[in-house]
């Protein structure tokens, strides 16, 4: 759905790109997010692309899941934006 852009793209900065999946669910022992995608960064020739995969298993809450997962995703980010 267009409108699950709360993992992988939530911390990132306007304008960056991600064609990405989500895939949750409530389990027995706490909530499995997931979220895998493709980041493009840049214009033109300047174009970065890097793909992230997020699997989390036991997390306490759904907003714990996707809050650690959207800090991961921005952490990885600024590592490839201060290289590229």
């Amino acid at each position: 759905k267009p409108g699950l852009n709360y993992v992988l793209p939530l911390f990132l900065p306007p304008g960056v790109r991600v064609a990405h999946k989500i895939g949750y669910f409530q389990g027995s022992n706490g909530w499995v997010y997931n979220d895998v995608g493709i980041v493009m960064m840049g214009q033109g020739e300047e174009q970065t692309a890097y793909v992230i995969s997020y699997l989390s298993q036991g997390m306490p809450s759904e907003y714990a899941a996707y809050i650690f997962g959207a800090e991961l995703s921005k952490i990885v980010y600024d590592w490839f934006d201060q290289r590229y």
